[in-house]
């Protein structure tokens, strides 16, 4: 037979049967129309002192006005979400929080709750931060535990006791530290479940991510990834930042370097070539002034090493690749008034060539007046 109830479940059961009652009972109004209910309050009160005082409070009560007009004025703009107003309204992190947002619970100038519901409100808001904590307790348990994992994998199968292990190792009782041989091992055997299921959960991880962190392809030649993108452009980046600070320390320099280093020669850069960010930079050079541009070229490939640590210093680089220095002569250069004259030439063909040629362009000519092309 079962004894009378204890003080716990009495306890329990009174607490069960007090949150039973039906809805209707607990029925408190809601934040912004108690609000507004002091609000239209207050301005009765107010009204009413106007009535008796009206020839002293008269300045007062027009800067009151003033001041809840300019109030409602950038409570609308917030509202709107005007550019004009800069009072934005916060956000709160948790989304029930509002539904405990009553003054009487924080000690405002109104009570917008009786003292029954108040109690109640505040019994609730407890119940809600122990549903909370058990809820962080849940998402603590739901992560992976390899130690937990690995001693119930050894639960599921039939347990042996110390003894029955000792016996079965063939170690007798007497025998000093046979229990913790044996204790020994069970640990062993539970650390290597533990390990295993820590690979798993690392092969696991390392999918995932290679998942996430999959390039995407390439569509008709363009690249669409941002991070392919970024490391393609890498070297021409590089190679422009070289460039102008080369310009830059071979022109606006000390003495020491335009007249020791370049002997008095007006060197300018005309481009750079790099395969990668570490490959050999080449430097090609022209030389504006009378100098020998062999002679210049030396003094630059011996002055080289200096140079890239000056770069080095200058632009802080992971790697500075090494400089070699190459004249570019203007014959290289294409002269544009040469253009007209090179597309003028007509190269020489033979008669049959010729001939081809304007069989070709009749056809074309007759098939497209005929409206066949």
């Amino acid at each position: 037979m079962e004894g009378p109830p204890s003080k716990t479940e009495e306890g329990w059961a009174q607490f069960i049967e007090k949150y039973k009652r039906p809805p209707a009972v607990f029925s408190p109004s809601l934040p912004f129309e108690a609000a507004a209910e002091a609000e239209s309050y207050r301005g009765a009160r107010v009204n009413e002192d106007e009535d008796e005082d009206e020839d002293e409070d008269e300045d007062e009560e027009e800067e009151e006005d003033e001041e809840e007009e300019e109030e409602e004025e950038e409570a609308n703009e917030a509202e709107e979400g005007g550019a004009a107003s800069m009072n934005f309204p916060e956000r709160k992190t948790d989304p029930y929080e509002a539904l405990f947002d009553y003054a009487s619970l924080k000690g405002g100038a109104y009570r917008d709750l009786t003292h029954e519901e108040v109690i109640r409100m505040r019994e609730a808001y407890q119940q809600k931060l122990l549903l909370d904590r058990r809820i962080r307790w849940l998402k603590a348990r739901a992560l992976p535990d390899p130690e937990k994992e690995a001693a119930a994998l050894i639960r599921q199968h039939d347990p042996q006791t110390e003894d029955s292990l000792i016996k079965s190792l063939g170690l007798d009782d007497g025998v000093r530290a046979a229990r913790r041989m044996v204790r020994m091992e069970a640990d062993a055997e539970r650390q290597e479940l533990a390990s295993r299921i820590r690979a798993k959960i690392r092969e696991e991880k390392l999918a995932n991510a290679k998942l996430m962190k999959a390039a995407l392809p390439n569509v008709q030649g363009q690249i669409i990834d941002p991070i392919k993108f970024h490391v393609a452009r890498r070297t021409v980046r590089q190679a422009r930042l070289l460039q102008s600070q080369l310009e830059e320390f071979l022109t606006w320099n000390s003495a020491e370097v335009l007249y020791g280093l370049l002997g008095g020669a007006s060197v300018s850069i005309h481009h750079v070539e790099q395969q990668t960010t570490r490959s050999t930079c080449y430097v090609y050079f022209t030389v504006a002034s009378r100098h020998d541009p062999k002679d210049v070229e030396e003094k630059l490939n011996r002055a080289a090493p200096h140079l890239r640590m000056q770069m080095a210093r200058r632009l802080e680089l992971g790697y500075t690749p090494a400089f070699r220095f190459i004249h570019h002569s203007e014959d290289e250069l294409i002269d544009k008034h040469m253009l007209s004259k090179w597309a003028n030439e007509r190269p020489v063909r033979d008669a049959n060539a010729r001939k081809q040629k304007q069989q070709v362009v009749a056809a074309t000519w007759g098939a497209t007046m005929k409206g066949t092309v």
